[in-house]
C-alpha cells in the first residue's frame, strides 16, 4: 500500500510540476516600442468623441472610461477608450455557468490571473486631419451563447463618416458590443445611455491593471488594448 501511495503522490508532483512547466512558458514576447506613432495627451479631444453606452441590470454600466491617444505620421489621430467594469461574470443558470463562476470569474480568479483586476475593455476611433471619425475599432461576441464556458471575441472594423456621440450596446456577460448607428437608436436607449468623462490613461494605472505583459504565457495574457498604445505620455 505504501508503494502504490509513493507511486501516486510521484505522479501527482509530476503532472503539477509539467503542468507549471507549461502554463509558465513564453509563447509570445510584446513590443513596447511602436514605430510610426507620437502619443499624445488631449483631453478635450478624447471628451468631444467618448461613445456612450446601453447595458442592463445583468451586465452592469462601466464605472469609468480610460483614454490614450496617438498621431501617426499621415496626420490620422487615434484614441483607444477603456470602459472599466468591477468585474465580470455570467450570471446565467445552468451548470456551465455556474463553473463559469467557480473557476473563472470567481472561485480560483483564473481571470483574474490571467489579466488582472477589474474587466477592462477598449473600443477604438480613426480620426482623419480635419478630426473627423472615419474608423471605429471594437470586439463583439461571435454566437454568443451564455451556456458557453467562454465567450468568443469577433473584432469588428467600420470605416466611413460616423459623427459622435458613439453608441454601443454592451451584449455578453464578458462586456462585448454591438454597435448602434444613429438611425437605430431609440429615444429611450438615447436616453439612458451612458456617458462619461474620459480620464488619461497613466503608466500608474495601465502598470496597476496589467495591461501588457511582455512575456506572455498561457496563463498571462495582455489584456485589450492597441499597439500603438504602449506609448504614452507622462
Amino acid at each position: 500500500m505504501k508503494k502504490t501511495a509513493y507511486i501516486i503522490i510521484a505522479l501527482c508532483l509530476a503532472i503539477v510540476i509539467f503542468a507549471a512547466i507549461y502554463l509558465s512558458r513564453t509563447v509570445n514576447t510584446v513590443s513596447l516600442t511602436i514605430e510610426g506613432f507620437t502619443p499624445i495627451r488631449d483631453s478635450s479631444l478624447a471628451k468631444k468623441f467618448t461613445p456612450v453606452f446601453i447595458s442592463n441590470s445583468e451586465f452592469g454600466m462601466p464605472r469609468e472610461i480610460l483614454y490614450r491617444a496617438s498621431v501617426d505620421e499621415q496626420g490620422h489621430t487615434y484614441i483607444a477608450y477603456h470602459p472599466v467594469w468591477d468585474y465580470e461574470r455570467n450570471s446565467t443558470p445552468g451548470l456551465v455557468p455556474f463553473l463559469s463562476r467557480i473557476l473563472y470569474t470567481g472561485g480560483l480568479h483564473i481571470q483574474r490571473i490571467m489579466f488582472g483586476e477589474a474587466d477592462i475593455e477598449v473600443v477604438g476611433i480613426k480620426l482623419n486631419s480635419r478630426k473627423s471619425i472615419m474608423e471605429i475599432r471594437y470586439e463583439r461576441p461571435k454566437s454568443y451563447d451564455p451556456q458557453n464556458f467562454v465567450v468568443a471575441h469577433e473584432p469588428v472594423v467600420l470605416t466611413g463618416s460616423f459623427q459622435p456621440p458613439l453608441m454601443f450596446r454592451v451584449v455578453s456577460w464578458n462586456h462585448l458590443f454591438e454597435f448602434i448607428p444613429a438611425g437605430k437608436r431609440s429615444e429611450d436607449e438615447t436616453a439612458h445611455a451612458l456617458q462619461l468623462e474620459p480620464e488619461y490613461f497613466t503608466g500608474e494605472l495601465w502598470e496597476k491593471y496589467t495591461m501588457v505583459k511582455v512575456h506572455e504565457t498561457r496563463l498571462r495574457k495582455c489584456r485589450a488594448h492597441f499597439p500603438w498604445e504602449r506609448e504614452y505620455i507622462e
